[in-house]
């Protein structure tokens, strides 16, 4: 409909100039504060709001503009039980250092791509996981 359509442009509208704006400070405060995630530098912060926001738009538009079930799906039910997901990714280390495989897993990461690839695997073993202890039932309650 027009309504929808108006929102969608006003939402990239707002998501294009939100990640330029974030983008070009955080190139400008860069030269000033350097860029750490452990110091948390404003240009660290403003790249993280820049690419969460880049994030966001793509998953509204695979998930609401045009859903697409293969993607939108696992993600939902993985979106049901997300401190489960968190709590199984803070015990990934813990179980591939008991299983002896640290050094191995530690050595995937000695080029961007292999790093980038362990990453994106690590993130699918997690959605994995996760997605099945939710369709079985497993819920953390707080």
């Amino acid at each position: 409909t027009a309504a929808d359509s108006t929102k969608l442009k006003a939402r990239t509208a707002f998501t294009f100039w939100f990640v330029t704006g974030c983008s070009a400070a955080a190139l400008l405060l860069n030269r000033a504060y350097g860029i750490s995630k452990n110091q948390a530098t404003p240009s660290w912060c403003l790249w993280a709001c820049a690419i969460t926001a880049s994030l966001w738009y793509g998953f509204h538009l695979i998930s609401e503009v045009r859903p697409s079930k293969i993607i939108s799906r696992p993600l939902a039910l993985a979106g049901q039980n997300v401190f489960l997901a968190y709590l199984i990714s803070e015990m990934l280390p813990g179980l591939l250092s008991a299983l002896g495989l640290s050094n191995a897993y530690g050595g995937l990461a000695a080029t961007l791509p292999s790093a980038i690839t362990r990453s994106v695997c690590c993130g699918l073993v997690i959605l994995l996981v996760s997605t099945t202890l939710n369709r079985i039932g497993f819920r953390l309650r707080l």
